[in-house]
């Protein structure tokens, strides 16, 4: 299991704690795999003070309408 530390804009990320948007778009430079850690860090032309961790519970990639190097990480939050 690795523990991917990334930047997400604010209002995504707020989406996101509010449980409003339960996935992730990313380009897949990583290696993300099911069971790995997102550490998102809110990106608002610097870091802010607000974070959150999340399970990658799911993992799609290689689909049509998805460009290539691309993938929808679904995620749940950690406790």
């Amino acid at each position: 299991m690795k523990k991917h530390e990334v930047k997400i804009k604010p209002k995504w990320f707020q989406d996101v704690i509010d449980n409003k948007k339960s996935f992730e778009l990313r380009f897949n430079d990583r290696d993300y795999k099911e069971g790995d850690e997102l550490y998102l860090r809110e990106w608002d032309d610097c870091y802010t003070t607000r974070k959150a961790t999340f399970r990658i519970k799911y993992i799609l990639e290689n689909v049509d309408g998805l460009e290539t190097g691309y993938c929808l990480l679904g995620l749940e939050p950690l406790l």
